[in-house]
């Protein structure tokens, strides 16, 4: 079984500019948190997660002491600072190296890779690194479980 057997539509990329509220009310829209960043030519530039945007939200101090968020409540963040956020663009916060997996690899290859890295996706890119549209997710690792065990072979 291959890669392009089971990788999923996905939906949620754009561009370096996109700003970070867009990306969140894409998120909410399609049900993912992850955004991939592409160049003009569909190749994976980088990738803005729930993570990079919550680094930039929560300071770093309460990383580190986890305790203290026993003494903040709603009014912490105020809405300027929010809002400053929001205004950033995916170039300002994405993460530049993001694992693929290219839709002609053998499926327990992104299951070793999402093992390994503990990864929900693994965006599909063509021979020529081209982004396909599609990723591989949980979902996908499941189906692709069920399927060996019913087949009871990896190709």
């Amino acid at each position: 079984m291959k890669v392009s057997d089971i990788a999923v539509k996905f939906t949620a990329y754009g561009s370096e500019t996109t700003k970070i509220k867009d990306i969140l009310e894409i998120w909410v829209k399609e049900k993912f948190n992850i955004f991939l960043i592409l160049d003009e030519n569909q190749k994976i530039k980088g990738v803005v997660t729930l993570y990079d945007i919550l680094k930039q939200v929560i300071p770093f101090y309460l990383k580190l002491d986890n305790l203290l968020v026993e003494f903040i409540d709603e009014d912490f963040f105020s809405k300027k600072e929010l809002q400053e956020v929001f205004a950033k663009t995916a170039k300002d916060i994405m993460t530049k190296t993001v694992l693929t997996v290219k839709e002609e690899d053998f499926i327990i290859k992104p299951l070793v890779i999402m093992y390994s890295k503990n990864l929900d996706y693994l965006p599909v890119v063509t021979k020529d690194n081209k982004f396909t549209g599609k990723i591989i997710n949980k979902a996908a690792v499941e189906t692709s479980l069920l399927k060996l065990a019913s087949n009871g072979n990896s190709s």
